[in-house]
């Protein structure tokens, strides 16, 4: 999480408006895409430390993890993409706005200087296959031999995870 911090200016490109952790999809000024989300509302500055810490605590034990970083953004260095979707009401994809930017931020703590923070964590180069399983073995993949439950490195995973405190680490 050193080697590629996104930079300003920032386009959003989609967004999860609801929920406990809502957040942003968004472009860097080298185009790199970024899941960002802030600290929820009542506790500035945890989660993101937390998320940071956890992801180079898990590196450093061997396990593959995304690029996270804090970043602190001006609100002047965020515009919503002319491509920007996000869900509409109905569940289905409406283009986004400034005013959906807003309603998550409004609240959000600032820096003294004004700046808001996130966790920015980059994406993943590549396609997206589905979600990983803690039980058997893929089908679509004939180097997965071993059921993933018999699998050495996820079972230290449990014990690092309580370990951290981590009760997020689902498929």
């Amino acid at each position: 999480g050193d080697a590629n911090p996104p930079e300003p200016p920032y386009s959003i490109v989609g967004a999860k408006l609801d929920g406990i952790s809502p957040g942003f999809q968004m472009k860097d000024r080298q185009g790199r895409l970024y899941f960002i989300k802030p600290d929820p509302y009542e506790a500035p500055e945890i989660a993101t430390a937390a998320d940071v810490v956890g992801t180079r605590f898990f590196h450093a034990l061997g396990y593959n993890t995304p690029e996270n970083y804090i970043v602190l953004i001006d609100r002047q260095e965020i515009t919503v993409a002319k491509e920007g979707t996000t869900n509409g009401e109905n569940g289905k994809p409406r283009p986004m706005t400034n005013r959906d930017v807003e309603k998550v931020i409004w609240k959000l703590p600032r820096t003294k200087d004004g700046k808001y923070r996130f966790v920015a964590s980059r994406a993943v180069d590549g396609d997206a296959i589905g979600p990983f399983r803690y039980q058997g073995t893929r089908s679509d993949d004939p180097n997965d031999l071993v059921p993933h439950e018999h699998r050495r490195e996820l079972r230290g995973l449990h014990v690092f995870c309580a370990w951290l405190n981590h009760t997020d680490a689902k498929s």
